[in-house]
């Protein structure tokens, strides 16, 4: 493949320029979410695929970080029909710590320390639960953003207010992620 200098990013062109006005060039991001896709299946699919009564060293060290990540839902999550939600958390708890890891490695690349990467993943996940929320609960989800006990004349405030730093969300937990990784 072609290889070219766009910027500071090196790019590896696999197909013409723009094929259908898409640019299918790899990225250094691109590169380390296949290796954190690559690291995380095989970990997760080729080791512990065959699991043991007498568990092997790999096998204490993933159930352990299974336990640790589902005591921390449980914290955090009281209802019983949530649990259902918990295998994707703990993939994304493994994708960023996997991520984090990585770029800890000398002359490595921290994929997490890109804010459009942060910025995506808590911008779909806010996005997500929204729809969930107005799925299941319906209309009555608008009552999320109104706090109990508040009077009357005080509601289209609140609703307001809540409404503004539930969009804000996502933005500020993608830079709190970026900028705990760039310092």
């Amino acid at each position: 493949p072609n290889k070219h200098q766009i910027e500071s990013f090196e790019t590896f062109i696999i197909l013409p320029k723009f094929f259908f006005n898409l640019d299918f060039s790899f990225t250094n991001i691109i590169i380390y979410l296949i290796l954190i896709l690559s690291i995380y299946f095989y970990l997760f699919f080729f080791i512990l695929k065959n699991l043991w009564i007498i568990p092997t060293n790999w096998q204490i060290i993933f159930e352990d970080i299974y336990t640790f990540v589902l005591d921390l839902f449980k914290q955090q999550v009281q209802v019983l029909s949530s649990y259902r939600f918990f295998p994707f958390f703990f993939s994304l708890f493994i994708f960023v710590l996997f991520s984090n890891l990585l770029g800890l490695m000398p002359y490595s690349f921290t994929v997490t320390s890109q804010i459009v990467i942060n910025f995506t993943l808590a911008f779909s996940i806010v996005f997500g639960l929204t729809l969930f929320g107005f799925f299941f609960h319906g209309i009555n989800f608008i009552k999320f953003f109104i706090p109990s006990g508040v009077p009357v004349f005080l509601i289209p405030v609140l609703f307001f207010i809540e409404l503004i730093s539930y969009c804000i969300r996502p933005l500020s937990l993608s830079a709190r992620l970026f900028a705990n990784l760039l310092a």
